[in-house]
């Protein structure tokens, strides 16, 4: 998990591209990550009754704010993200570290090292069926390990050094989030759910009151996929379903969704391939992709980059049909635009 796109303003351009064969497991520095092949598993001891969040992550005392669903920051969140962020040292990146603690009780089922310079590791852990929940970038303690059981408010460890906050995602098997190709994605984005919700009081009233979002909802959303429309998650065409989430590959994506912070912005999120990073803002005036069919017919999108008002390039677009693309980007703006040789094709 890195800055957020309000954050920052990326705009170079990613010329290569590499389709890795075989099984990533990525953390969240990056894209959706993949967690464990299942949701459920009979090896796993789960807690019973119901599943509730029973105290905060991190002492809320500590928090700067948190980020809800749907954050964009490529080449790693193209897609919306499917978890939300607890913000710790973004404004005073000198904070030492934080305690971490279990939210809720679990099973810890896996732990992931994410790579880091500082050790930080993703826990997945069982908890009341149907639910699953991670923490990522967490140094844990020398004593946890999998397969150990967790009571709520039980320390797992610090927070690391190299993130701005820690994650915290829910897996709910009762869910089925509407993707317009679910084969694209993991489990933890397929049974995506809010956790927010799920604390009980007062601990939910408090956390919702740390939520920077300007309007709708306190959870906010990471799917926007509407079928036979524009609008949600795009993918080169020759990116094989099952290499989706590979790291190496995120350059590939691409997404028509909305700031998660300011839900009114649209963004047009590019991993790299199509010749820049980032999810520059959209120049008010043109279509929302709810709107836009095949049917349509070329659309010009005027990009927005690093929170300027002026459109300093554009995205061309048009539906080919029900899940095909043609896009292309051009630097500088312009009020009308044409494809070139350089066009590429995206799929759901």
């Amino acid at each position: 998990m890195e800055r957020g796109t309000f954050l920052s303003s990326a705009d170079s351009a990613v010329s290569a591209f590499t389709v890795v064969v075989g099984v990533f497991v990525a953390a969240c520095g990056g894209g959706n990550s993949t967690g464990p092949s299942s949701t459920n598993t009979s090896t796993i001891t789960r807690p019973t009754g119901a599943f509730a969040f029973r105290t905060s992550p991190i002492d809320p005392a500590f928090i700067e704010f948190i980020a809800p669903l749907g954050n964009l920051n490529p080449p790693g969140h193209t897609l919306p993200t499917d978890h939300i962020y607890f913000y710790h040292r973004l404004n005073n990146p000198s904070s030492p570290p934080r305690v971490v603690v279990a939210p809720a009780d679990g099973t810890i089922q896996t732990i992931i090292n994410n790579g880091s310079s500082s050790g930080e590791r993703k826990l997945f852990i069982a908890a009341a069926a149907p639910f699953n929940y991670y923490l990522d970038h967490v140094v844990i303690d020398p004593t946890i390990r999998e397969g150990q059981s967790l009571t709520a408010g039980q320390r797992v460890g610090v927070t690391g050094a190299d993130a701005y906050a820690i994650d915290l995602g829910v897996l709910n098997d009762a869910v089925n989030v509407p993707f317009a190709n679910p084969a694209r994605y993991t489990s933890e984005s397929l049974h995506g759910d809010a956790p927010l919700k799920y604390f009980d009081e007062p601990n939910r009233s408090q956390l919702y009151g740390l939520v920077r979002r300007s309007s709708g909802d306190r959870d906010g959303t990471f799917n926007y996929d509407i079928p036979g429309r524009l609008s949600g998650n795009w993918f080169w065409e020759q990116l094989p379903l099952a290499q989706t989430q590979n790291n190496a590959n995120w350059s590939l994506h691409l997404s028509f969704a909305y700031d998660n912070f300011d839900p009114a912005s649209l963004r047009i999120a590019s991993g790299g391939f199509l010749g820049f990073v980032g999810a520059p803002a959209v120049a008010a005036g043109t279509p929302a992709p709810r709107d836009v069919s095949p049917d349509t017919g070329k659309v010009i999108y005027h990009l927005l980059f690093g929170g300027g008002a002026n459109a300093t390039a554009v995205m061309v677009v048009q539906m080919l049909d029900a899940n095909r693309i043609r896009i292309e980007y051009l630097s500088g703006d312009r009020a009308s635009a044409d494809f070139t040789a350089n066009a590429r094709i995206y799929v759901r």
